[in-house]
């Protein structure tokens, strides 16, 4: 697996996986909304939220592509809603709702994460009305999300994709656990 909080849930349990999500999000929070506080208002010829969500996105990206485990991460998605969280926090409340929603009708989350990766810009834009500068973020981020969820999709298409449960699924010891 990956270094994300659905194969943290698998192998580690709920308690410690969801421990990973909280924090996963937070990677995504915090720098936003460090950004929201400290940065200029009005640097033209973007606006706030543009300048919010590159800021945020390259935390995604360093989710994804961590220096730290050899430029491979997780697949960025929990990080996301909280970037969502810090730019237009309904957007984020939404988002995660839909990803419930969908994770409860069909139980893969790759399915859900994707399916909320694209409903997330048209969100945010509905919300707030005033930026369309937050599209073209979203239309990348979702296109970078879908290609890194590829193989998932070929999981899901051969049948071998697991389906999502509150319990630890990866054996973490003895030969099998490699």
């Amino acid at each position: 697996g990956n270094i994300g909080a659905t194969n943290a849930i698998r192998a580690l349990g709920p308690k410690l996986g969801l421990g990973v999500f909280v924090l996963d999000i937070l990677k995504g929070t915090l720098p936003v909304l460090l950004a929201r506080r400290f940065l200029p208002i009005g640097l033209a010829p973007l606006e706030d939220q543009a300048i919010w969500l590159i800021v945020g996105i390259s935390a995604v990206l360093g989710h994804m592509f961590s220096p730290f485990v050899g430029f491979k991460g997780g697949k960025g998605v929990a990080t996301l809603f909280g970037v969502a969280l810090g730019v237009v926090p309904v957007a984020g409340v939404i988002g995660f709702g839909v990803c419930c929603l969908t994770l409860a009708i069909w139980r893969w989350v790759s399915l859900s994460s994707i399916v909320t990766v694209w409903m997330m810009g048209p969100i945010m834009f509905f919300i707030t009305k005033d930026s369309i500068q937050i599209l073209p973020f979203f239309i990348l981020i979702g296109i970078l999300l879908t290609v890194k969820h590829r193989s998932n999709f070929k999981r899901i298409l051969d049948g071998t994709e697991p389906k999502f449960a509150f319990k630890k699924t990866v054996k973490t010891d003895g030969p099998e656990a490699s």
